[in-house]
């Protein structure tokens, strides 16, 4: 049982720093970021989460607990 918690803690945390690094850290232009970036005029623009990659990161963050799982639950 505490192999699942720790598994489970583990990719919360791989999920959490990913969010915070694909919002605050990387720039529009980088592959990791999860920022949709819209130009509304020459000096402004907005800038939103884009709810498909962080649906993505969490599939993925899911996926990589789960086989951790059964690496962990196999030895």
């Amino acid at each position: 049982m505490n192999r699942k918690i720790a598994i489970s803690l583990f990719s919360l945390f791989l999920f959490l720093a990913w969010l915070l690094w694909g919002i605050y850290v990387s720039t529009g232009e980088e592959w990791l970021t999860v920022l949709y970036i819209e130009q509304t005029s020459e000096d402004t623009f907005v800038a939103r989460v884009s709810d498909i990659k962080v649906l993505i990161g969490a599939i993925a963050s899911i996926l990589i607990g789960f086989t951790l799982y059964l690496i962990s639950r196999k030895k």
